[in-house]
C-alpha cells in the first residue's frame, strides 16, 4: 500500500516541481549548464516516467501478461493430451501394421477354408438333387409299369370276354340260352334267401 502512496504522490508532486526548477534553472543566469539542470532534474522525469511506466504495468500490463500465460499454459496442456492422444493413435496404428501380415495369412486361410466348405455343401446337395431325381424317376417307371400292367389286363379282359361271347353265340342253342337262364335266375334267387 505505501508503495502505490509514494507512486501516487511522485507522478503528483513532482511534474510541478520539475517545471519550477526548470524555470529557476533558465533565470538564473542564463547557463544552460547547472548542475541541476542537466542531473537532477532529468533524474526526476526518470523516476517520475518509470513511476507511470510501473503504475501502469501493474494496472494493466500484468493482468494481461497473467491471462496471456493462462492461456498458454491451457493451450501446452491440450497440446500435451492431444500429443498423448496421438502417440497412442500411433501405437495402436504401428501395432496393426505390424499385425497386418499376420491377419491376411489368417483372413486368407478363413476364405479357403469357407470356400471348401461352401464347395462341399453344393456337392453335397447336387448329389441329394440326384438321388431325388433318381428316386422320382424310379417311382414314375414303376406306376407307369403297374398303369400299363392295369390297361394290359382290362385289354386282355375285355377281348377275351369279347371272343367268349363269339364263342357263345356260335356254340349256345336257344335250349342252352333258355337252361343258363334259369341257372343264373336260380342262384340268384337262392343267394337271396
Amino acid at each position: 500500500m505505501s508503495r502505490k502512496l509514494l507512486t501516487l504522490g511522485m507522478s503528483t508532486l513532482l511534474p510541478p516541481l520539475a517545471v519550477v526548477g526548470e524555470a529557476f534553472a533558465s533565470t538564473a543566469g542564463g547557463d544552460h549548464g547547472s548542475i541541476v539542470s542537466q542531473l537532477v532534474w532529468p533524474g526526476i522525469n526518470f523516476a517520475i516516467y518509470l513511476s507511470v511506466v510501473t503504475y501502469l504495468y501493474k494496472k494493466k500490463g500484468a493482468p494481461a501478461l497473467r491471462d496471456w500465460r493462462d492461456s498458454l499454459k491451457g493451450t501446452l496442456e491440450r497440446s500435451g493430451v492431444e500429443l498423448q492422444a496421438a502417440e497412442r493413435e500411433l501405437a495402436s496404428i504401428r501395432l496393426r501394421f505390424s499385425n497386418l501380415e499376420e491377419e491376411k495369412r489368417v483372413m486368407k486361410q478363413q476364405l479357403i477354408e469357407e470356400g471348401e466348405r461352401i464347395s462341399l455343401s453344393i456337392s453335397d446337395s447336387a448329389a441329394q438333387e440326384a438321388r431325388k431325381i433318381e428316386s422320382d424317376n424310379a417311382a414314375q417307371r414303376v406306376n407307369a409299369i403297374a398303369r400299363l400292367q392295369r390297361e394290359l389286363s382290362l385289354e386282355l379282359v375285355n377281348k377275351a370276354v369279347a371272343r367268349a361271347e363269339e364263342i357263345l353265340r356260335a356254340g349256345v342253342t336257344a335250349d342252352d340260352d333258355r337252361r343258363l337262364r334259369d341257372e343264373v335266375l336260380s342262384a340268384f334267387i337262392g343267394g337271396q334267401k
